[in-house]
């Protein structure tokens, strides 16, 4: 080869269709290559992987399975995703090549040759999905259901390509005939429209155009421009305005399906995939993108900062504030008193005294459950914040113990304390103890139970927040008071809940009240943090003012704080009592973005955040128990065991630092704040049972379950140790995860655990777990 013709082959690759899109692309259209490198970075578990978002695109679940129709739906969602972006490139770069205007559909070779981005993308997802599917799980999914899992991707993405594809076939024929004669005398009735034609006219004649040689065609696959072929610019540009106006339409479309989706999104049928609504709302937000960019032109950015900062405006004074209220409770002005004052009056030393000695009559209570010559163990446990996981492990490891001591575990606990999904998942099983307590055909330690623990629940809160957050709310009432609760992502996770433990928790807090008083089943002490003072709040059926100050007579010039607040006494006028247990516990539960701040009503308003923001294992609020109760556990009992239900270790290594890059360098204060912030807790906690134990003459013990991935049973046939990968912090679990959940209690740690326990709880059978 001559290098005469070598340059020509260069000249002409370079000069090709593709090859210049993909430059103007780098050039002008940033923002949509960073959507697709989110992409390319998610599906490459290089992004979001600690919240799971990964398994959300290479183990989507849709009504439980992961198979070909949950595929289907998925690749439907990256079809209109893909679509949408060739719309919007179509949209902002089609003028700038004017043979686009002398060839048959045009918007389909302009999608031919835009693809390169999405051929690749493509590709490298499927290789993906490929290697987890075969190699995350034990035995590995077998090939054929890999492939049919992917022909349902593949069928997805191409039936909603074509469709899109014959709707610009069928708009491309008379119709557009039509409209494109009657253009001009529609646009003179509209001055805006005329006007951004008309300069888009003239753009058009004036705007520098790419040259190109080649493009890729359907047939044949390779075709040569005609280089200076004569053509009506007007018409050309009247041609791409025929495309820019079915773009429109899509963009309609697109925005009325998710608006059915969200409006019965409560319908399983239409909870899909997590990853469907995220890409779903990555092609509104691409479209929106292109038509701001297509109208406003070279204003465009100047309109986005001038949008932003009204938009901000206006949020600042309330127009766009959205209130998330307590389902329950009674929202009518006016609210609870919220200042010093008050909080110093609902912590007197007589109220103190009046619910201790409440209190002691439940101790009391609990007490004759066990013969009056014995002095039983108190239990208490802590659960650990984690979303899904936690919930998932807490229920396994209580639902295991509970087993193997013949329910003496549930028998001899008497509170239950700690943050997030730790406490759902115990909640779960308490509630299963007590419908067993009362006759009902219930086995808590069924399987089926801990499989209904682990059910998706993040596929609703992506679609009410693609949906409900984002753009339309849709409203229901609540009947006693009159207040509306809307559908949004956090009634949407209270739904799902609810849905997957078939309603059995559809109890107000105070339901529990007689039960706990009688000393028949745990207390569950839920300890939200304040986001306004950085207090907690303690939502209990039981009055609680021991746990907000100091013991009285203690010297007042310690200048101490008031660190919590009781929820039934402060909220005593806005009915406390009708507080739903399920919204309690996800008060509880609160994680930025994944479930919304709940606002209670009070003035000024009560902001609620995840209790693991102050104390992420539930032992600070048992010790201060303790401590308050210690003259009565130390004649009472013979001892206390603090069992905490953790998902980590509880000694780790210490991490071993690379040198780090720039960024690392700019986002090491953040991430080291956040790392020590669980280091701090844990030290804490520490500190505050050496204390007690110190100071008490009853002795404490300490027994903890961890999560530890790296080991299981291999109840396959395997034998030795397998690493697994943690499970996400999310509210989905993939196969894997769920399995690493259900296998961490046979590590040997927990296995001796167990064994401490038992010897503590006088069961002398050996006997493991299960």
């Amino acid at each position: 080869m001559s290098l005469k013709s070598f340059i020509d082959r260069l000249d002409r690759i370079w000069r090709s269709f593709p090859m210049q899109l993909l430059l103007l692309h780098f050039k002008k259209n940033q923002l949509l290559l960073l959507l697709w490198a989110i992409l390319f970075g998610i599906t490459s578990m290089q992004m979001g992987r600690v919240l799971g978002i990964p398994y959300l695109f290479l183990d989507p679940e849709y009504l439980g399975e992961v198979n070909f129709l949950s595929m289907l739906i998925l690749g439907g969602a990256f079809g209109a995703f893909m679509m949408s972006y060739h719309i919007t490139c179509y949209i902002l770069d089609s003028h700038h090549f004017n043979f686009l205007g002398t060839i048959k559909r045009p918007f389909v070779h302009f999608c031919l040759n835009n693809s390169v981005i999405p051929f690749f993308f493509l590709l490298f997802y499927c290789f993906s999905f490929w290697k987890f599917q075969s190699t995350h799980f034990l035995k590995g999914n077998p090939p054929p259901l890999i492939f049919s899992d992917l022909m349902g991707f593949l069928v997805g993405m191409i039936v909603t390509t074509l469709l899109i594809f014959l709707y610009f076939f069928a708009t491309n024929k008379d119709y557009i005939r039509h409209f494109v004669n009657n253009l001009d005398q529609n646009l003179k009735r509209v001055s805006w429209s005329r006007w951004n034609i008309l300069s888009r006219l003239y753009g058009a004649r004036r705007s520098k155009k790419i040259r190109i040689s080649n493009y890729w065609s359907y047939k044949p696959f390779l075709k040569n421009v005609v280089p200076n072929s004569r053509v009506d610019r007007e018409a050309i540009v009247r041609v791409f305005d025929q495309n820019h106006f079915n773009a429109l339409m899509l963009e309609v479309l697109a925005f009325i399906s998710i608006i059915i989706l969200g409006y019965y999104r409560e319908n399983p049928l239409f909870q899909i995939p997590a990853a469907a609504s995220g890409l779903l709302l990555g092609s509104l937000i691409m479209m929106f993108v292109g038509a701001f960019s297509y109208w406003l032109r070279g204003w465009a950015v100047t309109f986005l900062i001038l949008l932003v900062v009204i938009i901000n405006f206006m949020y600042k004074q309330g127009s766009f504030q959205k209130t998330n209220i307590a389902i329950g409770m009674n929202y009518t002005p006016p609210g609870a008193g919220y200042d010093t004052k008050r909080l110093d009056s609902l912590s007197s030393d007589s109220l103190f005294k009046s619910d201790y000695d409440s209190t002691i009559l439940i101790l009391n209570n609990w007490r004759k459950k066990f013969p009056d010559s014995i002095k039983p163990k108190m239990i208490f446990i802590g659960t650990t914040g984690g979303g899904q996981r936690s919930a998932v492990w807490c229920f396994n490891v209580l639902q295991k113990i509970d087993t193997a001591t013949r329910g003496r575990v549930f028998d001899h606990s008497f509170m239950i304390t700690g943050a997030s999904g730790g406490m759902i998942g115990a909640s779960y099983y308490r509630e299963l103890k007590r419908r067993k307590m009362q006759g009902l055909p219930i086995d808590p330690s069924d399987e089926q139970y801990l499989e209904n623990m682990a059910k998706d629940i993040l596929n609703p809160i992506i679609l009410s927040m693609t949906v409900s957050d984002l753009f339309l709310r849709f409203p229901r009432y609540n009947e006693p008071s009159g207040s509306a609760i809307y559908r949004d992502r956090g009634y949407a996770f209270e739904d799902q809940l609810m849905k997957n433990t078939d309603y059995i928790m559809d109890k107000k807090v105070f339901g529990y009240q007689k039960e706990e008083k009688a000393g028949e089943i745990p207390l569950v002490l839920l300890g939200p943090t304040i986001i306004n003072d950085g207090r907690k709040l303690f939502i209990s059926p039981h009055k609680v003012s021991y746990m907000n100050r100091g013991i009285p007579g203690v010297d007042k010039t310690l200048n101490t704080h008031i660190k919590s607040i009781e929820f039934q006494r402060f909220f005593q006028n806005q009915d406390p009592e009708n507080l739903e247990f399920v919204t309690a516990l996800r008060m509880n539960a609160t994680f930025p973005y994944i479930t919304p701040n709940i606002s209670l009503p009070s003035d000024p308003a009560m902001l609620i955040m995840d209790a693991g923001l102050s104390d992420n294992f539930g032992t600070i609020d048992a010790t201060r128990f303790i401590w308050v109760f210690r003259d009565w556990i130390e004649e009472n009992t013979s001892g206390v065991i603090i069992l905490r239900l953790r998902d980590n270790e509880k000694i780790r290594e210490i991490e071993k630092r690379n040198f780090p890059s720039l960024f690392s360098k700019i986002l090491n204060p953040i991430a080291g704040l956040y790392t020590m912030w669980g280091e701090a807790q844990e030290m804490n906690n520490d500190s505050h049972l050496e204390y007690i134990n110190a100071t008490l003459e009853t002795k404490i013990w300490v027994i903890d379950f961890e999560y530890d991935p790296k080991y299981h049973t291999d109840y396959l046939g395997k034998k030795g140790q397998e690493r697994w990968q943690r499970a996400a912090l999310s509210w989905h679990l993939t196969k894997t995860e769920k399995e690493s959940l259900y296998q961490a209690i046979y590590a040997p740690r927990n296995v001796g655990a167990l064994r401490a326990l038992k010897k503590l709880l006088g069961v002398r059978e050996k006997e493991d777990p299960g």
